[in-house]
């Protein structure tokens, strides 16, 4: 396989990487019309973790392209024969940055916050029962 071969999918990997964070503004756009509408909180519970769903996602995409950009760039400075080793190379080190991090982590992705912090200013009340898991 070939290295071009491996950065055109890294870029269609990007652009669903682009995607999510388009649905991760969607979802904050929904949970603030329920807020409006007077919505239960149940929903708003499923909005949150639809979020934190999406920020796992986009945490994923990001070490996984990271690690293979890591890789191949070694990989060009190797012999051709290195080549054969590029798949565990990757899944090595992703497994290494995923390590780096947990899921208590994903509440300070940035569209979370943004998320939580659009919730709290138009109903506190239900943003904190919600962040709490009560009602």
């Amino acid at each position: 396989m070939s290295l071009s071969v491996v950065n055109s999918t890294l870029s269609a990997l990007k652009a669903c990487q682009t995607d999510v964070g388009t649905g991760m503004d969607i979802v904050t756009d929904v949970a603030l019309d329920l807020v409006e509408t007077e919505g239960n909180e149940e929903d708003m519970r499923k909005l949150r973790q639809m979020m934190l769903d999406c920020a796992k996602m986009d945490r994923e995409i990001h070490y996984f392209l990271e690690a293979v950009e890591q890789i191949t760039t070694q990989a060009r400075q190797q012999p051709p024969e290195a080549m054969f080793t590029l798949k565990n190379q990757v899944k090595e080190r992703f497994a290494e940055l995923q390590g780096r991090f947990s899921d208590s982590d994903l509440q300070r992705h940035s569209k979370v916050a943004t998320f939580n912090e659009s919730l709290r200013k138009a109903n506190p009340l239900a943003a904190e029962n919600i962040a709490h898991g009560y009602g």
